[in-house]
């Protein structure tokens, strides 16, 4: 009897160690967000290739409109500049990249085909993970772009 019902009480702790979900409170969610913020610089991309020797950068800042969910979206992509805007779910840490806009400035085709992928990538971005000065973003197709903070 007590083997039964100790295993009804393994049964019952069991499920609830597989759950992975935090919930995060308004001032976890705004240090987070604020976290996020910043200039970063790219330094792998699995699906990319060998990096230009340019800086590849991503800046992520608030939004003017003050939402928690909103990022805008601007950097480097090794021969143009880009802009965009970024929706978050901070407590399930996704991230939709999107209505990204370049300049148009001509350079070298491996140089022009590495920023086409680079930015078709970003705008696949669908998670990402904050680890202390390091962001990784991970795309639809299971890509992966890496980036460091980079000093203020």
């Amino acid at each position: 009897m007590k083997a039964c019902i100790a295993l009804l009480g393994l049964s019952l702790v069991i499920p609830l160690g597989g759950c992975t979900q935090v919930l995060k409170t308004p001032d976890q969610v705004s240090a987070q967000q604020q976290s996020l913020t910043g200039s970063w610089s790219l330094q792998q991309a699995n699906k990319l290739g060998t990096l230009p020797t340019e800086s590849v950068t991503l800046i992520l800042r608030n939004a003017a409109t003050g939402d928690n969910s909103k990022l805008s979206v601007s950097g480097h992509a090794g021969v143009n500049h880009f802009v965009g805007n970024a929706i978050i779910d901070l407590t399930q840490q996704r991230m939709q990249i999107r209505q990204i806009a370049s300049t148009r400035q001509a350079g070298p085709e491996p140089l022009m085909q590495f920023e086409k992928d680079y930015l078709n990538q970003l705008e696949a971005v669908v998670t990402y993970k904050l680890m202390d000065d390091r962001l990784e973003l991970n795309t639809l197709h299971g890509d992966t772009l890496d980036f460091s903070r980079q000093p203020k």
